[in-house]
């Protein structure tokens, strides 16, 4: 029935269409929230994501960075010891040398001292064998002598004379041969005691600077690389019997050949850049062809001149 009769009262559309809208925006605006809320969930969540793989990025970063630190100190230590480890090679190829030299020594000592027992019983042999020829000599001059007396008194005096005088000139050589020989024989002992009297200070110098050494090492604190500017030098003999010298600065990949002289000069520049760091290392090759005395006393010049533990 009311749907037929018409609704007179004023304004009745605007009412009408006032209840229909905001119903209409609320659900709009329901909408808008929601998907913001959705939109910052997925945004929050892929933050948190990012974070996740920032902290692990972060944290692998400083591992790799902890393990590169560790591989450099790893990488000096092993340096420092190789460089350490060949300088000890260098001085137990020297001792090595000098126990060498040692027995070399005492080997050409002895066989000098048989050659010797040698000569001297060869020459009391031929000694004796000239003494049975004078006795035989003398014993036929005696005979003939005999004889000789049996015809002439006078001849027979005569021939005594000369008998006793060609037996006391005969004793007075072998006296004067003895002599000379005593005397070269004494002169050959002096000569071969003052050579191996100075081979020998040779020896104890090379011993002196050894244990020198091993007392600075108990003194002083232990020689390292660590810190140091190290700089390689190699020292032989090479087959034409010259001698060679090498060096080898930080960073380079090979060894340069020079002169003594020049080694010196380089040495100074390297000193004078480097007072209180010049790590000197020498290197002897197993094979040096050097004696124990050119060795020693090349690195000890070394050393002594330039090296930072020795200023």
């Amino acid at each position: 029935m009311s749907s037929t009769f018409i609704d007179l009262r004023q304004n009745a559309l605007s009412e009408n269409s006032g209840a229909s809208f905001w119903p209409s925006f609320t659900d709009i605006m329901m909408v808008i929230v929601m998907i913001f809320m959705l939109a910052s969930t997925v945004l929050m969540l892929r933050n948190y994501e990012l974070v996740v793989e920032l902290r692990s990025t972060m944290a692998a970063e400083q591992l790799a960075a902890e393990e590169a630190r560790m591989a450099t100190q790893t990488n000096a230590t092993l340096e420092e010891q190789i460089d350490q480890a060949q300088h000890y090679i260098s001085e137990l190829r020297m001792q090595i040398m000098q126990q060498t030299e040692a027995n070399k020594l005492q080997a050409q000592m002895l066989e000098e001292r048989n050659a010797r027992l040698d000569a001297l019983t060869q020459l009391s042999e031929e000694q004796n064998e000239l003494i049975q020829q004078q006795i035989i000599i003398i014993s036929q001059s005696e005979s003939d002598l005999t004889d000789e007396r049996q015809k002439s008194e006078t001849l027979a005096e005569a021939l005594q004379l000369k008998s006793d005088e060609f037996t006391e000139l005969t004793q007075r050589y072998i006296v004067i041969d003895n002599s000379l020989k005593d005397q070269q024989k004494k002169l050959s002992d002096l000569e071969q005691q003052h050579k191996s009297s100075n081979q020998q200070l040779i020896l104890v110098r090379g011993e002196y600077d050894q244990l020198k050494v091993k007392y600075d090492k108990l003194v002083k604190p232990a020689r390292t690389t660590k810190g140091k500017y190290v700089v390689d030098i190699r020292y032989e003999k090479i087959k034409s019997g010259v001698k060679r010298i090498q060096y080898k600065l930080p960073g380079w990949k090979s060894f340069k050949t020079v002169s003594y002289k020049e080694l010196h000069q380089q040495l100074s520049k390297l000193k004078k850049s480097h007072p209180k760091s010049l790590y000197t290392k020498i290197i002897i090759p197993e094979v040096s062809g050097l004696s124990y005395i050119e060795a020693w006393d090349f690195m000890k010049e070394i050393l002594d001149k330039y090296d930072y533990y020795a200023q």
